[in-house]
């Protein structure tokens, strides 16, 4: 069988099963596409969705709990052989809070890996509060990366750092979405003016910041405000709903809606995001308005398909703006949604991330 029509396998250490939004949009989005090339993966969460859904309840998982998942992780890394798979790509790291050590035992098994980032774990560490946890782990991203055959960065901020960091190849490869997924995104909208937000709980308390704007904004105006994922928030005084997120009802929720926010906080961790919100937003046809922060600034054409706000002030003027001016929403929104099709979609990416993989099989 010639080395073309052999079946290429890689396997995956994600964080989260397919529920956490970075296993999905890093992972799972791509396999379809890659099993054409003959590129398979085996995907092994460390963390199970049942975990995830704890983590989101603020429910802390016993000590037992934790020790099993590290010792079926490990198991799996201790049974691993280099003639057994080409290499593995990694989410991050193989366990949050510990020496590199497990990276490095790939490394004496002589098994390359791949590492992938969507944000600035590495900041984790060498920010902790911790004096210690900065002293034991600071450097521990830079380390695995240095060993890595590639870093996939998600953003040029991570991709900064893993060149910093001496990484031997590095590859820009934002978070993107199919947008086979986002044909239908010319339906009626609400009858009520809809700014929407949709995201994690963890990522909601982002939405306390701008609050204030938000009531002003809706105070005396027919204006909802609809969060979609959020943790048990409420917003007192104005027209307000929560919703569960939905993998089936996503595109449908936020294209009823007719701007999508992401506030964020001016922070290191900040700059290492990858605007998944923005592009969902955009490839509805949304414009969006958002914090100056990190790549946001290079999704958001300002006045061309969305706006920035880097005050309570500019929250409120920008989102009354679009409120009094319905007549831009669409060609906004068309920009938007143009601007995800060159350059934040699946079907750009794609074909670029498995070339990369490809190039890295013997």
């Amino acid at each position: 069988m010639s080395s073309k029509s052999q079946k290429k396998i890689i396997t995956i250490f994600s964080k989260y099963g397919i529920n956490s939004a970075s296993t999905r949009y890093r992972f799972h989005q791509y396999f379809d596409f890659f099993n054409d090339r003959n590129i398979n993966f085996n995907i092994t969460p460390l963390f199970d969705d049942d975990d995830l859904l704890k983590l989101y309840q603020n429910n802390k998982r016993s000590f037992l709990r934790l020790l099993y998942l590290f010792i079926r992780r490990l198991r799996i890394l201790l049974s691993m052989r280099s003639n057994n798979t080409e290499f593995v790509i990694i989410y991050t790291e193989l366990f949050p809070y510990t020496p590199p050590l497990f990276e490095l035992l790939l490394v004496l098994k002589r098994i390359r890996y791949i590492l992938d980032y969507d944000d600035a774990i590495f900041h984790q560490y060498d920010r902790h509060k911790s004096k210690l946890i900065k002293f034991l782990l600071g450097n521990k991203i830079s380390y695995i990366m240095r060993h890595a055959e590639l870093v996939i960065a998600g953003n040029k901020y991570i991709e900064t750092y893993a060149l910093n960091a001496k990484s031997k190849r590095v590859e820009v490869i934002p978070t993107v979405v199919d947008l086979k997924y986002y044909t239908d995104i010319y339906i009626d909208k609400n009858r009520e003016f809809t700014i929407v937000w949709i995201g994690s709980p963890s990522t909601s308390n982002y939405l306390n910041d701008i609050i204030p704007a938000l009531v002003r904004v809706c105070n005396n105006r027919k204006i909802k405000v609809r969060l979609i994922g959020a943790k048990n928030i409420n917003i007192p005084g104005i027209l307000f709903e929560s919703l569960p997120w939905s993998k089936e009802r996503e595109v449908k929720l936020l294209s009823e809606c007719h701007v999508g926010i992401m506030p964020l906080a001016d922070s290191p961790w900040e700059k290492g995001k990858c605007g998944l919100k923005i592009i969902q937003y955009m490839a509805c046809g949304l414009p969006v308005v958002a914090s100056p922060i990190g790549v946001n600034n290079e999704i958001i054409d300002d006045g061309i398909n969305g706006y920035m706000a880097s005050s309570i002030e500019d929250w409120e003027d920008k989102l009354i703006f679009l409120y009094d001016n319905r007549d831009l929403l669409y060609s906004l929104g068309r920009n938007g949604r143009e601007k995800v099709k060159s350059q934040y979609s699946l079907q750009k990416y794609a074909p670029y991330y498995a070339s990369i993989l490809e190039s890295k099989f013997r």
